[in-house]
């Protein structure tokens, strides 16, 4: 028994000490939470005793004391109701050490404050330490006996800021120092009133230049200046004013003398000079200097941390903001009328002197004399007296006004003169800037004090074109220059009169681009004496003046030739075309802008100058010419979409304007405008200017779609209704003129939420099956010099391409009644997922002459230029091919040894994949036998460029709309009987190309291509075009259960396509279980 009683005791105690250490546990555990409790609910420090550190600054550039000074400081608070006396006690920034002894009978106020000043160099009442910026100093109040009765560790802050003790008692930075006054807004909002009080606050800085060259000082010398200014209604004494280049150093002493109500003081900062007015600091351009001026009180008055200044400009203050300026005013408002106020003040007031015309980008208005085609600037003299201009400036840069001086030129009343901005220097003789222009630049015209006198800024300026001054004062861009003479059409025609060529042989008439030839140039020989074209070159690229070379032709005196360009291409719209002689000498040239389509510009005999001509004269004497083109009528509302609007009422702005509303070409016959025109329904408005002294310009066309609510972006095609449907119509006669290539100028613009365009072009029709089927017909759109020049707008929304030379306008009519989006879908599959070449798309609801013609999409069109935009390479080394035609080419060297050669052996391989890029070759076969596609043997383009790839093939896809209907997949890509099938055909028993094209198949199953990803790229497509669906069926006379009964085959067709296509390529290549599991999983 006693035996076991010991176990059981034993096993008691066991569990009483077990239980003990859980207690102890949770004893320990109850402690803690209670501790962090009261430590979360421990209220803002209270500094333990009444009398405590409540304030620390040491970094002080904005805290003054009584006398001025900024010293690091450290403030004590009383919190009780009574006085306390701290006189006998110790500061120190060092325990133990009582370096600060307070004074008899110091006394720390009831709720108050007292500031202690930290100067080891200032004598009276400041503690003889500094404290540490970097923080880590402990600062100590302490009693008689040196016993801390509190302290608290200095930290890091910005120059600036305080530290203020926080709700544990450590030192925080603040942005608000408030020596002597509670640390909250509050006592923030008190300290600057008692600052301000303190300083007088009656002046201020105003304006500040470091980098000076134009404005003189008294002894007539360019140094930095200091602008002050009184902006009190009353005089202020400027004694005990002081200036400075830093803080806590005074530099410059104010004179002893009063400044005036609203009055302006200088002072020039030069080192060693004598004088009053001088300051013994300079400023540095570069910036980072603080100019601080100090009131009378010792405490600062403003300060200012200056930016890095360009020559000439200064740091002026307006409305209370610092900003730098390039219009200095020393001594005035910093405002127009200070300015004005200033030019008067130095006498170059004069309002007659102007900039009347620039031009940036001369391409063949005037040469200088070294047969340059220079910038140049126009200034005039619009006053009644003569003005000499010796000692102004010409810049364009605001930053250096003083960029070039003019030498002696004076102007008499309504004279003009222009100096060449060549970037030659030359003073005398013709005269040149030492600057030349470039769109974006400000020429500024200035007097020899630096004032501004004129500027104009060069802003989107077009090539060839000048800015020219109006009659109104303001700027617009003019085709017209006129250099040397007012900016008038008798000014221009009074500059082509004084156009004198003294080259023996002349450019006589340019055409730019008439159907079925390029663009061509006849030359005259207007000498005496027989000439020998060779040698002689043209150019429409100054730079490169040998682009194509005359033949060895010889003409006698007054006798022409006309020379087709093979690599000069003009634009009709904006252009240059130069004549070199065999010396490379400029010997003629001429800026082609806005010649009509079928016209031409050139010249008349015994006339100086350009004309233009409605009808070109190949061969011929040249008719009856014109200096000018009619400009474009103008109009009030912006064409576009009005969905919302039961009629517009248009102004139309133009000289002797004639209109039509259908779309036809305006003719002087058509309706003359005058009055404004009410429309109430979808109109399309077509007007031109027929004055008697120009050539009539091109029409303006303006689609304003009323209340047509399409669901999608709509797009505008106007042409003449005799270039459709007349006797030469492209339309009407489609057959003939898809065979030889009609072209009719149109106009074409697009209107989506976001954007639009609009520009003229010229038109084709498109597609060869389409055209025989349907009386919805496909467009191709062509951006030719002859009409505008490229289309720049993003048209797909993606900013891939933003360029185009031509766009087609595709009914895709195999499908357009059906789905409208069989090729479309194989286009966004091959962009997202491969590099396969494929046209980008954009559904839009057409008009065509403001008729409802139904959906379309506007399509990239396969090109040299398409794949050189995508491919970043130049469009004149691409290969383009088709599956139709073969022909002896490149191309055609590599299916002949595909044809003769086993693709099989190493050799063969190693051919075919150093010519033809195979694996995006893979990814267009996978794309077309996926499809089914019965229509491939034409529909595919195959590029090369030695930019890309070295110069490999690559297969691209067109013309998908006859796909998704057959069952049949390998057979579609690998068929040997036609182009596109030689190589994939004679590759099918190759192992390394099986292996990559059943690996890549098996990928492309999985994601783009299964029939998840499919059915869902349909349903998007579906989206956007079912909407408008039902009145485009409508409008060619279609049941609209076609859409959906089409939509309907598209989903049979995608269901399970994956898994027999998988089994086709298994039994085509012969593929066994274990590796169709490998490929297909």
């Amino acid at each position: 028994m006693s035996g076991g009683n010991t176990m059981t005791n034993a096993k008691e105690k066991k569990k009483i000490v077990l239980w003990l250490i859980v207690l102890a546990i949770l004893a320990a555990a109850a402690f803690t939470v209670t501790a962090i409790v009261r430590h979360n609910q421990r209220p803002a420090w209270d500094g333990g005793y009444s009398v405590h550190i409540s304030e620390v600054m040491t970094d002080n550039k904005t805290c003054p004391n009584g006398e001025g000074v900024l010293c690091d400081w450290i403030e004590i608070e009383n919190t009780s109701s009574k006085d306390f006396s701290i006189g006998g006690y110790y500061l120190s920034d060092e325990t133990g050490k009582g370096k600060y002894c307070f004074p008899a009978g110091t006394v720390v106020p009831a709720r108050g404050y007292l500031v202690v000043w930290c100067s080891p160099d200032e004598e009276g009442d400041y503690a003889p330490f500094a404290l540490r910026k970097a923080g880590g100093e402990t600062v100590c109040l302490m009693n008689e006996n040196r016993t801390v009765l509190d302290s608290t560790v200095t930290a890091a802050c910005r120059s600036g800021q305080s530290l203020v003790r926080g709700s544990d008692g450590a030192l925080i930075p603040a942005d608000t120092p408030t020596p002597g006054y509670p640390n909250n807004e509050a006592g923030a909002k008190a300290w600057q009133e008692a600052l301000a009080q303190r300083s007088g606050g009656t002046l201020e800085l105003s304006e500040i230049q470091s980098s000076n060259t134009l404005h003189a000082a008294p002894d007539g010398n360019f140094y930095d200046w200091i602008e002050v200014h009184n902006p009190t209604d009353s005089p202020v004494s400027l004694s005990g004013y002081k200036l400075s280049d830093r803080t806590n150093k005074t530099k410059y002493a104010f004179p002893d003398e009063m400044l005036g109500a609203g009055e302006y003081k200088i002072v020039w900062c030069a080192p060693g000079v004598e004088g009053a007015e001088y300051a013994s600091f300079a400023l540095a351009s570069a910036g980072g200097e603080t100019v601080v001026l100090t009131a009378p009180s010792g405490a600062e008055s403003e300060s200012v941390e200056l930016p890095m200044l360009e020559k000439n400009t200064a740091y002026a203050k307006e409305n209370g903001e610092w900003t730098v300026s390039h219009r200095p005013t020393p001594g005035y408002s910093n405002d127009d009328a200070g300015y004005e106020a200033w030019l008067r003040s130095g006498g170059y007031e004069n309002d007659e002197i102007y900039i009347t015309e620039v031009m940036a980008q001369n391409r063949g208005t005037l040469a200088d004399s070294d047969g340059d085609l220079s910038d140049w600037i126009e200034i005039a003299n619009l006053g009644e007296t003569s003005v000499d201009l010796a000692g102004w400036y010409l810049s364009d840069d605001p930053d250096v006004p003083d960029e070039w001086k003019i030498p002696s030129l004076t102007l008499a009343p309504g004279e003009y003169a222009v100096i060449f901005a060549s970037g030659k220097n030359r003073t005398e003789g013709e005269l040149h800037t030492s600057f030349s222009l470039t769109d974006g630049d400000t020429v500024i015209l200035s007097a020899g004090n630096g004032a501004e006198i004129r500027s104009v800024r060069i802003e989107a300026v077009p090539e060839g074109s000048s800015l020219a001054m109006q009659p109104d004062g303001s700027f617009a861009v003019t085709a017209f220059p006129t250099p040397g003479l007012e900016n008038t059409a008798e000014g221009y025609a009074g500059f082509c009169d004084a156009d004198t060529r003294t080259s023996p042989l002349l450019l006589w008439e340019i055409v730019v681009y008439e159907a079925g030839s390029p663009d061509w140039v006849e030359l005259k020989n207007v000498s005496g004496e027989t000439i020998d074209l060779s040698g002689y070159t043209i150019s429409d690229k100054f730079k490169e003046p040998a682009l194509d070379a005359l033949p060895a032709v010889t003409l006698a005196p007054g006798e022409s030739y006309v020379f087709e360009c093979e690599n000069v291409g003009l634009s009709a719209q904006r252009d240059e075309l130069y004549l070199f002689d065999a010396s490379g000498t400029l010997c003629d040239w001429a800026f082609l802008r806005d010649i009509p389509v079928g016209g031409s510009y050139g010249r008349l005999n015994g006339e100086n100058g350009y004309f233009y001509f409605a009808q070109s004269s190949r061969g011929a004497d040249n008719g009856t010419g014109y200096r000018m083109v009619a400009a474009k009528p103008t109009v009030d509302i912006a064409a576009g979409v009005y969905d919302n609007a039961e009629s517009l009422t248009l102004t139309i702005t133009g000289e002797n304007v004639h209109y039509t509303l259908d779309g036809s070409d305006p003719t002087a016959d058509d309706p003359a405008y005058t009055a404004p025109i009410t429309i109430t329904e979808t109109t399309i408005v077509r007007a031109a200017s027929f004055p008697a002294d120009a050539l009539p310009g091109k029409a303006a066309t303006w689609s304003y779609f009323l209340r047509e609510n399409s669901t999608l972006p709509v797009v505008s095609l106007v042409t003449d209704p005799d270039n459709l449907t007349g006797a030469q119509g492209i339309y009407s006669n489609h057959e003939r003129a898809w065979s030889e290539k009609w072209e009719r100028e149109a106009t074409v613009a697009m209107y989506e939420d976001g954007g639009e365009f609009s520009i003229d072009c010229g038109i084709r029709m498109h597609g060869r099956t389409s055209r025989r089927v349907s009386e919805k017909k496909s467009f191709t759109l062509k951006f030719r010099g002859r009409y505008g020049g490229d289309l720049h707008y993003d048209v797909f929304g993606d900013g891939v391409v933003t360029d185009f030379s031509s766009l087609l306008l595709r009914a895709s009519v195999e499908d357009t009644y059906t789905s409208y989006m069989r090729d479309e879908f194989f286009a966004r599959i091959a962009m997202d997922y491969t590099d396969v070449p494929a046209q980008n798309y954009r559904y839009v609801s057409l008009f065509l002459n403001g008729e409802y013609w139904g959906i379309y999409a506007i399509r990239e069109h396969h090109s040299a230029e398409y794949f050189a935009s995508h491919k970043g390479v130049d469009a004149n080394t691409v290969d383009m091919q088709t599956g139709e035609f073969e022909g002896q080419t490149a191309w055609s060297e590599i299916l002949n040894y595909a044809r003769y050669n086993s693709l099989s052996t190493p050799e063969g391989w190693a051919y075919i994949q150093e010519h033809v890029d195979i694996p995006e070759m893979i990814d267009w076969l996978i794309l077309e036998c996926w499809s089914g596609d019965i229509d491939v043997y034409e529909n595919v383009r195959f590029y090369a460029s030695p930019e890309y790839e070295n110069g490999k093939y690559i297969y691209g896809l067109a013309d998908m709309d006859l796909t998704m209907m057959g069952m049949d997949s390998m057979s579609v890509g690998f068929n040997n009987f036609q182009l596109h099938g030689i190589i994939p055909s004679a590759l099918r028993y190759n192992e390394e190309f099986r292996d990559m094209f059943l690996t890549r198949l098996g990928e492309m199953l999985r994601g783009p291509l299964s029939d998840e990803n499919a059915q869902k790229t349909l349903d998007e497509l579906r989206a956007i075009v079912e909407p408008e669906s039902v009145r485009d069926l409508a409008r060619w006379g279609k049941s609209s259960t076609l859409f959906t009964t089409q939509m309907a085959n598209l989903r049979g067709f995608v269901s399970g396509r994956a898994a027999r296509m998988q089994n086709e390529a298994i039994a085509f290549f012969g593929v066994s279980a274990e590796d169709a599991a490998k490929y297909f999983g």
